[in-house]
């Protein structure tokens, strides 16, 4: 959702659980495995939230099973072209309210 050039990406409280859990360990790559263990769900419920996180971009596929964590300081196109360069500089604001958590970037 894009909102005046700002970049809003709103998470569940698993998803927020997850995101926040991995940018505290300062976390750039997670398995299936790894979530599943973190949120304590079986390995459906863990799917689910894999699956909403790729969808906000929070998680990018990097092999079956492995993902690409986009940490909140990053942004949603921290990955672009390429996962070792960024095409442009990003300004984040982190905003943690309750279960949800709102990322807003400017270029």
């Amino acid at each position: 959702m894009n909102i005046m050039d700002h970049t809003v990406r709103t998470l569940s409280p698993q998803e927020s659980r997850v995101v926040l859990a991995l940018a505290e360990q300062k976390r750039r790559e997670v398995d299936r495995a790894g979530i599943i263990e973190l949120l304590g769900v079986k390995a459906k419920a863990a799917d689910k939230v894999i699956a909403s996180l790729r969808r906000k971009s929070w998680l990018e596929r990097a092999s079956w099973g492995e993902y690409l964590v986009i940490p909140p300081d990053e942004g949603p196109d921290a990955l672009g072209e390429s996962t070792c360069s960024r095409s442009r500089a990003v300004s984040p604001i982190l905003t943690i309210s309750g279960t949800e958590v709102r990322l807003r970037t400017t270029a």
